[in-house]
């Protein structure tokens, strides 16, 4: 009975009231549809920051756990600004490659003396004594510094 009732109401009302019913309901429906589209706009922005942060710290993790690494096989820790790591890659194997190549580096660049001491040139002042006139001069041809040392 309540469904033919409402059905002679609808009938009984003029169009421009239905119209006006049928605007406000559209506008309610609009202003309700924009207001769960402006929390999810918000808890996507939410997400990014979250995301962006946990980025960063993970970058920040790698570099601390570089830094470690480096002091321990001491290499110079300003490498961590320079050096990109994967994420599947073992930190300690890749500092200890690194430090292998640094030092072979370091060595292939540094100072070879070319008058290197030997045994012979390794003269007590007992031995100095007892040397004679041509050895002693001998020795101060060839290594007048150390004649110099010894003769004092």
């Amino acid at each position: 009975m309540k469904k033919g009732m409402d059905l002679q109401l609808f009938a009984e009302e003029s169009p421009e009231t239905i119209e006006t019913e049928v605007i406000d309901t559209t506008e309610r429906t609009t202003e309700t549809e924009t207001e769960p589209n402006k929390e999810t706009e918000t808890l996507e922005t939410k997400l990014k920051e979250l995301e962006d942060r946990e980025k960063a710290f993970k970058v920040k993790e790698t570099e601390f756990a570089l830094k470690t690494e480096l002091t321990k096989a001491n290499l110079p820790t300003e490498l961590t600004k320079y050096l990109k790591i994967d994420k599947g890659q073992d930190l300690k194997a890749f500092v200890k490659d690194l430090g292998k190549i640094i030092n072979n580096l370091k060595l292939e660049g540094a100072y070879v003396p070319t008058d290197k001491n030997t045994q012979t040139d390794l003269i007590t002042k007992k031995q100095f004594k007892e040397m004679g006139y041509a050895e002693r001069l001998n020795l101060y041809n060839t290594n007048p510094s150390l004649y110099a040392a010894l003769s004092k």
